[in-house]
């Protein structure tokens, strides 16, 4: 099912509704007891989403010091990847889902 997140890069963590956000340009937070922070842990890579509209294959997972800042995070999976974050239950760490967007239209 396609996702829908919202553009809100003045927050300073994940929206207490539990809705998807687009903090950065394709960079997706959320708490990890909402309905999106349960399938984000359960990620696998090959796994594909779509968020307004774009597709994406997760292509690696990895948890990461919640006190990072997103320019460490842009720096290690690229600035041009889509990445989801959340927390990990009972741990300091976040957990980030990156890929890239698939190419639209029709295959080649």
């Amino acid at each position: 099912m396609p996702w829908e997140a919202d553009w809100d890069p003045d927050l300073v963590e994940a929206r207490s509704d539990g809705g998807l956000t687009e903090w950065s340009y394709r960079y997706y937070i959320t708490h990890s007891w909402s309905y999106y922070g349960e399938v984000i842990l359960d990620l696998q890579p090959g796994d594909v989403l779509t968020v307004n509209g774009e597709s994406m294959r997760v292509e690696g997972i990895f948890d990461y010091p919640k006190d990072s800042i997103l320019d460490e995070i842009l720096a290690l999976v690229g600035e041009d990847a889509v990445v989801f974050q959340t927390c990990v239950p009972d741990e300091d760490y976040s957990r980030i889902v990156h890929g890239h967007v698939l190419p639209s239209g029709p295959a080649a």
